[in-house]
């Protein structure tokens, strides 16, 4: 789950940057046009992403082995309007061929070649410049076949009812008011 988390976190930072490319070793290209084809055109930033909730929503095992992650988090969106948090729900199919080791967590943080650990960027055919290798399509690694966002609506307290988000109140309502002192 911790490779699930930085995929996600630097996914939607890469994505205020429109810059997923250095990504498709790990994400697939569909997913990856299909996201940026939603992106607002005055799109700045996506910092503060925080994940609250990760887990495994489904397995399912035969020649490849797909894992379902949902992820709960915020992020924050700037625009050329402002700024604005988000409160997403996604799912993420991770998908790799099965006999397929994860790789140490020192090698996970690079995302580099998921073959050789090079640095450098496959190129258009997805072959890695250094080993050759193809490495769009899960057979060295865990890589996104799809992602689906069930939720996504601006963070605070939702009002599923009105479809609003009230404004803070000095003492949100989930908290007592303290007893007066005397």
């Amino acid at each position: 789950l911790d490779f699930a988390q930085l995929l996600f976190v630097r996914f939607h930072q890469q994505r205020g940057e429109r810059a997923l490319e250095p990504l498709l070793p790990y994400v697939a290209e569909k997913v990856v046009d299909r996201v940026l084809a939603g992106v607002p055109a005055d799109l700045r930033e996506v910092d503060r992403v925080l994940i609250g909730v990760t887990e495994v929503a489904r397995v399912h095992v035969t020649s490849r082995v797909q894992i379902d992650v949902q992820l709960t988090a915020n992020y924050r969106e700037t625009t050329g309007s402002g700024s604005t948090v988000w409160y997403v729900e996604e799912t993420w199919s991770f998908r790799r061929d099965l006999g397929v080791a994860s790789k140490p967590p020192e090698d996970l943080v690079r995302l580099g070649c998921p073959s050789c650990g090079a640095a450098d960027e496959p190129g258009a055919d997805g072959r890695c410049p250094h080993c050759t290798q193809v490495v769009r399509d899960g057979r060295f690694h865990w890589f996104v076949g799809a992602l689906q966002t069930g939720v996504r609506r601006p963070a605070g307290n939702f009002s599923p009812a009105t479809g609003s988000t009230p404004r803070a109140s000095a003492t949100p309502s989930h908290c007592p008011t303290p007893a007066p002192t005397t």
